[in-house]
């Protein structure tokens, strides 16, 4: 036999019906939202599978950092390996920027905890790097006081998002990007005039040299 308040029709009925209606509603624009973000990343990573230095140079500050990111990421995906290694084989710079780009994006959104029991934790010590090379000292110190302590401490995580809001460090990283554009280009390094020079060939004995 059905509950009386489950009879079709019953004011508890319509409530449990609207509560379910706005439930799958919720649902529905949390998927869709993460399937935009996903196609996005897509979109980023084709556009910016090969960058060149114009087109770092057309780009507004606001719009380096995922630019690089998305460059890195589809380098990953095209080796099919851990994209802990392949960014590591990189240089410096765009080590940094990859790694302050996650470190960041994943405390500013989880706890201290998350982020030392995933992969991304891997990143802590060239995002520390990254942070000194960029200017964000206060970021970094409290990075890792928060990777060396016993436990993850929450207090420390607050104060790593504090220290987000003041420093910025993904600004600095655009700026040190703006300033260092050859670094995180895919462009074939600029040939050196001085190796353009022949080289100043031997005198054979008996040879006369004058002019």
């Amino acid at each position: 036999m059905i509950p009386a308040f489950l009879e079709v029709g019953s004011p508890e009925y319509i409530l449990l019906l609207l509560v379910f209606l706005v439930l799958v509603g919720v649902m529905y624009r949390l998927g869709k939202k993460r399937t935009g973000e996903q196609s996005r990343a897509e979109d980023l990573k084709k556009t910016y599978a090969h960058l060149t230095r114009a087109m770092l140079d057309e780009l507004p500050d606001d719009k380096l950092v995922e630019a690089v990111v998305a460059n890195l990421t589809a380098k990953a995906d095209d080796k099919a390996a851990d994209p802990f290694y392949v960014v590591m084989a990189l240089s410096r710079g765009r080590r940094a920027v990859y790694s302050v780009w996650l470190t960041v994006n994943e405390l500013a959104r989880g706890s201290l905890r998350q982020y030392r029991e995933t992969p991304s934790a891997r990143f802590a010590e060239p995002a520390l790097d990254g942070l000194r090379l960029f200017g964000a000292e206060a970021c970094a110190t409290i990075l890792e006081n928060g990777m060396a302590a016993e436990e993850p401490n929450e207090v420390i995580a607050a104060s790593f998002r504090d220290a987000i809001k003041q420093e910025k460090p993904l600004e600095l990283a655009a700026a040190y990007i703006r300033d260092n554009p050859d670094a995180f280009t895919d462009d074939p390094p600029a040939a050196d005039e001085d190796q353009s020079e022949q080289p100043e060939q031997p005198v054979t004995a008996g040879e006369d040299t004058t002019p």
